[in-house]
C-alpha cells in the first residue's frame, strides 16, 4: 500500500556569522510551527469485537518546531 507525509515547516532562525581569510562559520538556531498530514496503511484486531479490520487511514497533527544549525566554509 502507498503511504505518504506532507511536511511543512514555518520558522524563525536565529544566528550568527564569523568571516576569516579563508574559513567562514556560521550558527543558528530556530522555532515555529510544524503541520504533518498525510494517508498511512492500518492493519489490526479490535479487541471487544474480535474482527480484524484495514485499511487507509488520514491523518494531520500540528506541532511546535525546533532547529539546529552549523555550517563551515572554506573559500578562496
Amino acid at each position: 500500500k502507498k503511504e505518504y507525509e506532507n511536511i511543512r515547516d514555518i520558522m524563525v532562525h536565529f544566528g550568527g556569522q564569523y568571516l576569516y581569510d579563508n574559513l567562514s562559520m556560521e550558527y543558528s538556531t530556530g522555532v515555529g510551527l510544524r503541520k504533518i498530514n498525510g494517508i498511512k496503511y492500518v492493519a489490526g484486531e479490535d479487541g471487544s469485537t474480535n474482527q480484524f479490520y484495514e485499511g487507509e487511514n488520514k491523518f494531520t497533527k500540528n506541532d511546535i518546531s525546533f532547529g539546529i544549525s552549523f555550517k563551515v566554509g572554506y573559500h578562496f
